[in-house]
This record gives structure tokens, sequence and C-alpha cells, in this order.
């Protein structure tokens, strides 16, 4: 399982269990969300800088799926 935190704006509850089960599905899946679910946890709210952390899907084009779910997950994060 991984190892990851909530951001302390959601932090709370099961939020960083639910959170760390739901990456993991997905990484499984063929997403790439760790290191920027990483980066949001560290703190960064850029979305070009999240996208930037996706590499390139194994057909070599770029993985836009991942990038819409961590686009979604910065809204989530960084809404009151």
């Amino acid at each position: 399982m991984l190892l990851l935190c909530a951001p302390p704006q959601r932090a709370g509850g099961g939020a960083c269990a639910q959170a760390a089960r739901i990456i993991e599905q997905m990484e499984a899946g063929g997403y790439q969300l760790r290191t920027g679910w990483e980066l949001l946890c560290a703190g960064v709210r850029g979305e070009a800088d999240l996208c930037e952390s996706v590499g390139l899907t194994p057909a070599g084009v770029t993985d836009v799926n991942s990038q819409r779910v961590l686009a979604q997950l910065l809204a989530y994060v960084a809404s009151p």
C-alpha cells in the first residue's frame, strides 16, 4: 500500500487511508498519480507543475487522463 499523506486542508478521519487506496487502485490501472499526489501533499498548487510529473504512456503519447485526474485532485484540495 502506498504511504501517502492527505493534504492539510482535507486531512482528518479516514482521508489519508482512502486517498491511498484510490491512488493505489488507479496506479494499478495505468494512471500516473503517485508523484502528483505527493506534490500536492508537499504544497504544490500549480496545475502545470502537477502535469509535468506525469510521464508518457507506453505508446509514447501524453497521458492526458492522468493529468485530468490530477487537475481534479488539485481543485478538490484547493477548495475551501
